[in-house]
């Protein structure tokens, strides 16, 4: 069976699904979902590449940063194919552990992370062990499903969806009416479906930093932007289709909400939370003496792909993207 009968069939028998159990089994099916796919989608032959794709100077300058705080343990979580590990591992010396939950994607960073000693892997969460130090992710929380949330005329409604992928409208859970009121200006919302229990399991198991990086913008400039919502798909570096066709072939993501973010890690302990930008970050961080060092061992041509990187790094990731940084004491 293809993924999109497996979902048809399931729809079938139990009657219209969430939009997060859709885009669960989307993105993540054993076996046909997107993020289970060989070749694997990430890169510049993938479907889309990330920062760490782009320049190794995006992970050794976070490594520099890393190394210079003498985190005793670093854990990424959805590390991709590993290359921004990779690069941090070229500056940083402590022990870093991944969480991979697609096994194909683990395999391709134990590839890439084959000369580094100091590695290890866990399966999901709730598998590691507690520890200090600190908590890393790129492009983490807006790779999440979510549910959809239509408001008609004042009242909240939540998106199902049948089986030919058409909607229906149904009554919220009521715990969730207090979270939409935030969303009041809005007429369709997403809310991810999974931060809360991966924030609280982290919390119980964490103590000391945390660094975020993602697409995305706090709660007033995001319904601003996107009152209609702010799913997005990729296919082949361009845009796809909608989220419910060419399923299994195309990243289905958002832009995500830095507000409700915020709020679950205050809500499970964490602290001192900052914003800023990609771009801020870098600069802080000291991209440009990286950009410098790497120049002095570099002939002309990777000058010039390392300066073009950069520049990508800070006047065009870098306003999109945010960095939320902040710490958990005992």
């Amino acid at each position: 069976m293809t993924l999109e009968e497996i979902i048809k069939e399931k729809i079938k028998r139990k009657g219209p699904i969430k939009v997060s159990e859709f885009v669960e089994l989307a993105l993540y099916h054993p076996e046909s979902g997107f993020y289970n796919h060989y070749p694997p989608v990430i890169g510049r032959k993938g479907d889309f590449y990330t920062s760490s794709d782009l320049h190794p100077i995006f992970g050794r300058t976070i490594g520099k940063f890393l190394d210079s705080k003498k985190f005793p343990v670093v854990l990424e979580i959805g590390a991709g194919k590993g290359w921004l590990a990779h690069d941090i591992l070229e500056e940083y010396r402590g022990e870093y552990w991944i969480v991979e939950k697609s096994r194909i994607m683990q395999e391709i960073e134990k590839e890439v992370l084959r000369n580094f000693s100091n590695v290890r892997w866990f399966n999901n969460i709730e598998e590691i062990p507690e520890f200090q130090g600190i908590f890393i992710s790129n492009e983490l929380f807006d790779a999440f499903p979510f549910d959809l949330y239509k408001n008609q005329e004042g009242k909240w409604f939540e998106i199902l969806l049948k089986e030919d992928f058409s909607h229906e409208l149904c009554p919220p859970d009521e715990e969730i009416f207090p979270l939409l009121d935030h969303y009041r200006e809005a007429e369709f919302v997403v809310i991810p479906a999974g931060w809360e229990n991966l924030i609280e399991v982290l919390s119980k198991k964490h103590t000391g930093e945390i660094l975020i990086i993602d697409y995305g913008y706090e709660r007033d400039e995001l319904v601003r932007k996107f009152p209609y919502g702010s799913i997005l798909t990729y296919k082949n570096h361009a845009f796809g289709e909608h989220f419910t066709k060419n399923i299994g072939e195309q990243d289905i993501t958002f832009f995500i909400d830095f507000t409700l973010l915020e709020e679950i890690l205050q809500s499970n302990g964490y602290s001192d939370l900052i914003i800023q930008t990609q771009a801020d970050f870098l600069i802080e961080q000291g991209i440009m003496d990286v950009l410098q060092e790497y120049e002095k061992i570099s002939d002309e041509k990777e000058k010039i792909k390392a300066r073009l990187a950069v520049k990508t790094l800070i006047f065009d990731f870098g306003r999109t993207f945010k960095v939320l940084r902040g710490r958990k004491i005992g």
